[in-house]
């Protein structure tokens, strides 16, 4: 089993987000550390002054919220971390700094345009130094 698991997590996706945590507590040695990642878009220098005042900080806090209360709801105790950037460079270097044995996340079923540029998971897949799982759920079915 693992010591030290990375779970990228796009919040946005709660229910993504909880099966890949239920998966990663499963996968985990008893007293690993597991860190719960969001990765945000960077905002360039000359956009800072159109977001209003204390915007970006409220956002992080409920974000960070979030990973909480997911953590909390699966019942582990991880290490929250937000930070910006590009999503697969920052989830190699925080899988890096952190020394995972794991990074497990979610991707989609690949198109063409990823065969093209590829996605954040071939990226991570064929740069990280330790094992990576990918977890492809099947959609069920689309309710409009």
């Amino acid at each position: 089993m693992y010591k030290s698991i990375l779970v990228p997590i796009d919040v946005s996706h709660e229910d993504v987000g909880i099966r890949i945590v239920e998966k990663a507590k499963a996968l985990s040695d008893k007293g690993a550390k597991m860190t719960l990642l969001h990765v945000m878009d960077d905002i360039s220098s000359n956009m800072h002054a159109y977001i209003p005042e204390g915007k970006l900080e409220s956002n992080l806090m409920e974000i960070k919220r979030e990973l909480s209360t997911m953590a909390k709801k699966i019942g582990v105790d991880a290490e929250i971390v937000v930070r910006f950037g590009i999503a697969r460079s920052v989830i190699l270097e925080e899988a890096e700094s952190m020394g995972a044995d794991l990074i497990i996340l979610a991707s989609h079923k690949p198109g063409l345009q990823d065969y093209l540029i590829g996605s954040t998971a071939s990226r991570i897949v064929r740069h990280a130094r330790c094992s990576v799982l990918i977890d492809r759920q099947e959609v069920q079915r689309i309710i409009f």
